[in-house]
């Protein structure tokens, strides 16, 4: 089974949610979210897949998944799932409120810095995935009942359950390399990430985080291989993306949307990243989607 990517044809459907909530998929209830056609949410899902096998897109990627996958999807990434044998799992969907309600051990800063850290999808070692299978099943059986205190032991089960993948994601980077990543860089990746459309200037960072650009623009460079402004620009330009690919919005209207006042300096800025004007980035793309269709 091959998937196509075609623009909708108003936006991207966003599917709004408590602050946490946990279902089985495929599921077959009228009003259940959709893991197999492009969506986007304004909530932290993490996708698991307990059967099967197929691809995971997000954004302009896309991964091999299969039983005993993690695939972890950041608000307002566009994905879906494409099976090549039928696929089953669940998903995880929360806001960092639920984690931080009534608790303090769970920090902000703390869950950003691991959040960032996280790829896309990645395939847990038997011994975790096993452990996560259980967790999975029993906040699942507690979210089916109405009891008291039940909250507070979904919290405390989802928090292990977070736990025991920040391990595991912790051991294969430390194997990958000695130099853990640095605390500023990652608070400067939660900022772009949350102010990229006010904010496109490495400066405008520096100034929250008390360094200076340069100093910013060195660090981040010595820690990930790219510059402070290319990870400013690539945030700008996978927002870009996203919305020329999945939407039919005109290029003056994505321009504005992401604090563009000049729909031609959009048009510059766009071009000096990619190479290309936007209509023929769009044009390309969707060419390409209609040949491997």
């Amino acid at each position: 089974m091959r998937a196509t990517c075609q623009p909708a044809q108003n936006n991207i459907p966003t599917n709004k949610i408590s602050s946490f909530s946990i279902c089985s998929f495929p599921s077959y209830e009228a009003n259940a979210e959709s893991q197999y056609s492009p969506h986007s949410h304004p909530h932290f899902q993490f996708l698991w897949i307990e059967k099967g096998k197929g691809m995971f897109y997000i954004d302009t990627s896309c991964v091999t998944v299969a039983e005993g996958t993690i695939c972890f999807v950041k608000p307002g990434q566009v994905h879906h799932l494409v099976e090549e044998d039928a696929i089953q799992g669940y998903s995880l969907s929360f806001s960092l409120e639920f984690l931080y309600s009534g608790e303090t051990e769970f920090s902000l800063f703390y869950h950003a810095r691991h959040f960032h850290v996280f790829d896309s999808t990645t395939l847990l070692s038997n011994g975790t995935n096993n452990i996560v299978k259980d967790i999975i099943g029993k906040m699942n059986n507690e979210n089916q009942k109405t009891t008291i205190y039940g909250e507070d032991l979904l919290r405390r089960y989802f928090k292990i359950f977070l736990l025991y993948l920040f391990r595991e994601f912790e051991c294969k980077s430390n194997s990958e390399t000695a130099v853990k990543p640095s605390h500023l860089v990652q608070r400067f990746l939660q900022l772009v990430d949350e102010q990229f459309v006010e904010k496109k200037m490495v400066s405008d960072y520096a100034i929250q985080l008390s360094v200076t650009p340069n100093y910013l623009n060195d660090i981040t460079k010595q820690i990930t291989g790219s510059t402070a402004g290319h990870h400013i620009r690539q945030r700008v330009l996978k927002e870009i993306q996203r919305k020329a690919i999945y939407t039919t919005s005109s290029m003056k209207e994505i321009a504005y949307s992401l604090g563009f006042i000049d729909p031609a300096h959009f048009s510059k800025y766009f071009k000096k990243i990619t190479g290309m004007n936007f209509t023929e980035y769009k044009s390309k793309f969707l060419n390409y989607s209609t040949a491997k269709a």
